[in-house]
């Protein structure tokens, strides 16, 4: 022991401090969108696995749909039915059996029938309503049902000009009222993709990418005559189809071109003077009621793929929504993209600006629980409801609204199922919608609503 009995310190080495696991990434699967994936995971300093791993990950990235039935755990980025709920003649059914129970809040999507197994309704409707209002002079506009990138759509004045022989018959179409006056940028058409995240359907949680991109026809646009139906640059706004045109514009800059980011159009409204916070609003309303309309069929897709109880991972999807901007600036949902094409365009998109934006005072979808963008909606609902559920917080009000629209859409389904077996060939039933005075067709059942009924009617019978 050293003089004074106080023994000398000894230097101990400090152990490193564990730096936290980084999330993993199984990209193996997936072929599309890759340089966007890549970057994000690079940003995020999360660690991808290209050829897989034999260790399970945190994250399995997906091509196309939900397709892997040994994962059992983590998260994967499709939905069970979520390919099969884009499709347009689901996508039709889902909306127009929303459009009969809220047919106010459900006016953003065009008037739409299944062919070829609802063309007599569609040729009975359509002479129907020509003769209540002689003045009518409709265009429809035919998408096959699993089409995309423009492919095989086209448009007509008639329903006798549709193209029922031939492919039609083995490639089933939706046929669409043609939305004739859309706002116009530069006297061109243009039409929004904007990319909305389904994190969660039970609870309900949806977040909305702040900025989009905006895809312009290359041809001044005309309102649909004979002489002008066929000339795509001018009506239709895909990308894939404007690019081989002439008068396409490739832009290094967002705010140029033939293809834009979103936040640029809103900058130039508000320019203008357009009340830009009420576009957006009607935007993430627009998002948040279609998501609502397909729930109730995923939920039954989940369930059967992904059963209560069962290991199984956790889902989350990117969505594409396709928007049009009528003239009055009201929006109009065109389609959703189940699997939207995330490549990059712009160098700004690979190094995002940090400059302010319109999008910088917008609300946030993401700030707030499920719905809050809805309170007008959900009170409508609960009015409805008879007002059982205003006492509740608005995610209860939500959560309950999912649950009011699953037990009316199965009541509907039978409904319907008990008119097509006494509808003529000749004459159809009509659903009037109190907000255009315009007849809805009827949606043909869906193949789930036994199952869904069967469901349900337990949680309906429990509730206040």
């Amino acid at each position: 022991e050293p003089p004074g009995g106080v023994a000398p310190a000894i230097p101990t080495r400090s152990r490193p401090r564990r730096s936290a696991r980084s999330v993993t990434v199984d990209s193996s699967k997936a072929r599309t969108s890759l340089e966007a994936l890549k970057l994000s995971l690079r940003a995020l300093r999360w660690k991808e696995f290209p050829f897989g791993r034999r260790l399970p990950c945190d994250i399995y990235w997906h091509a196309v749909s939900f397709h892997d039935n040994v994962i059992y755990s983590g998260q994967v980025n499709k939905f069970p039915g979520m390919t099969e709920m884009a499709r347009k003649a689901n996508l039709s059914r889902a909306m127009r059996t929303m459009q009969e129970l809220f047919p106010e809040e459900y006016n953003f999507y065009p008037r739409s029938w299944i062919l070829p197994e609802e063309f007599v309704i569609f040729v009975t409707e359509v002479n129907l309503m020509k003769e209540n209002n002689p003045r009518w002079k409709p265009t429809f506009i035919v998408k096959p049902d699993g089409g995309c990138q423009g492919d095989g759509i086209y448009l007509v004045k008639e329903p006798a000009e549709i193209r029922l022989m031939g492919n039609l018959q083995s490639r089933p179409a939706v046929v669409q009222e043609y939305m004739a006056k859309p706002f116009l940028i530069d006297k061109l058409k243009f039409d929004i993709r904007l990319y909305v995240l389904l994190k969660s359907l039970d609870p309900l949680e949806v977040h909305v990418a702040k900025d989009g991109l905006c895809r312009f026809c290359t041809e001044p646009y005309q309102e649909p005559a004979l002489n002008n139906l066929h000339q795509v640059y001018m009506h239709l706004t895909n990308y894939s189809l404007n690019i081989h045109s002439g008068n396409f514009v490739h832009s290094d800059s967002g705010n140029t071109g033939s293809k834009r980011t979103f936040s640029s159009i809103l900058a130039k409204l508000a320019y203008s003077g357009v009340n830009i916070r009420k576009v957006w609003s009607d935007i993430i309303s627009l998002v948040i009621k279609t998501v609502i309309a397909i729930v109730p069929e995923l939920k039954v897709f989940h369930q059967s793929d992904i059963p209560a109880g069962k290991p199984g991972p956790s889902c989350f999807q990117i969505l594409g929504f396709d928007i049009l901007l009528m003239k009055n600036l009201k929006p109009i949902l065109l389609e959703v993209n189940a699997n939207p094409s995330m490549k990059i365009e712009h160098e700004q998109e690979r190094h995002k600006s940090t400059q302010s934006s319109p999008f910088a005072h917008l609300p946030s979808s993401s700030s707030c629980p499920p719905g809050m963008s809805l309170q007008g909606f959900v009170e409508a609902i609960c009015l409805l409801a008879q007002r059982r559920y205003k006492s509740l917080s608005l995610h209860e009000q939500v959560e309950l609204l999912l649950d009011y629209c699953e037990y009316n859409l199965a009541a509907l389904d039978e409904k319907r199922l008990a008119c097509s077996r006494s509808l003529s060939s000749t004459q159809a039933t009509l659903v009037t919608c109190p907000q255009d005075q315009l007849q809805l067709s009827p949606a043909t059942p869906a193949s789930a609503a036994l199952h869904r009924r069967q469901k349900f009617v337990d949680c309906r019978s429990s509730q206040p």
